[in-house]
């Protein structure tokens, strides 16, 4: 079977859609590990998720097809320079990239370890201790374990407090991770700044808060967010909508300096509401 994978949000109602690679990743692996891009235990790191993540292809798992790519992800960043190339890591990212979205969340403070490593400001053994500790948190956080996922990223502050590193890239850990262990923020949109003519409404069912924005007639319109962050980075925005207009709608969200196009379904009736998370970048926190 062609090496495809489903990417959920590109259709009606969240239906997931296939979207066929031109390339599968175990060919790109093996062929990286024979122009010796790659070592071999590198390569014998990536290949049992690359396989899991096939064999979940062909059984229609949407779900675990993604975990396991993940997997994969997370496996890359463990790998020093001495065992994979910068151009052959790069490779394999991009071709993840495409499946995954960019790193965010969880696996984007793999990859702030593995830079820190990369640049030598933490050494193997303690880049592979942090390692392991974000991969129980993923694993956690996937299970619907936040506890476990807290504990795991307690003990990763733990490491990084210990350790001989410098105060400027353990406080960068050390903010990244808190990010990721705090609980979720809500924001009622509402209460937010209003722009271009957008109001608030109550004419509506099942809203939380004190209503709901409307009035979002013109590109213009919308509504200003102050989400303060304590790290620069990705972070996972889960927008709650109503819409009833019978067709898909697109609104922008932007953070920082992008801006990504957010395709928000049809429901049933202004009555109902559904959410739609999506990936926002935030620049480095004022101090």
């Amino acid at each position: 079977m062609p090496d495809g994978d489903f990417q959920v949000a590109a259709g009606e109602h969240g239906k997931p859609v296939k979207v066929e690679q031109p390339r599968p990743l175990l060919e790109l692996v093996r062929d990286l590990r024979r122009s010796g891009a790659l070592t071999p235990s590198a390569a014998a790191e990536l290949q049992p998720s690359i396989v899991k993540g096939e064999a979940m292809l062909r059984r229609g798992d949407a779900t675990g097809r993604l975990l396991a790519l993940q997997d994969v992800r997370l496996a890359l960043y463990r790998l020093p320079l001495d065992e994979v190339s910068a151009p052959a890591r790069t490779a394999i990212d991009d071709r993840l990239t495409a499946r995954l979205g960019a790193p965010e969340g969880l696996v984007s403070l793999a990859l702030k370890v593995r830079g820190a490593a990369d640049d030598r400001a933490v050494d193997a053994a303690l880049s592979g201790k942090l390692a392991a500790e974000i991969k129980a948190a993923v694993h956690a956080a996937s299970a619907g374990d936040a506890a476990g996922m807290r504990k795991a990223l307690d003990r990763f502050d733990a490491l990084v407090k210990a350790a001989p590193i410098s105060p400027d890239v353990a406080a960068s850990l050390l903010a990244a991770s808190r990010a990721l262990a705090a609980e979720p923020r809500t924001i009622e949109a509402e209460t937010a700044q209003l722009v271009s003519g957008a109001c608030r409404r109550t004419d509506h069912t099942g809203y939380t808060g004190t209503g709901f924005v409307a009035c979002l007639k013109t590109k213009d319109s919308g509504v200003r967010v102050d989400a303060p962050v304590t790290a620069e980075g990705l972070y996972t925005v889960r927008l709650r909508y109503a819409n009833g207009m019978g067709s898909t709608r697109t609104m922008t969200l932007a953070g920082g300096t992008q801006s990504v196009q957010l395709q928000l379904p049809d429901l049933a009736s202004w009555d109902t509401w559904s959410e739609h998370r999506a990936a926002s970048a935030s620049p480095r926190p004022r101090r």
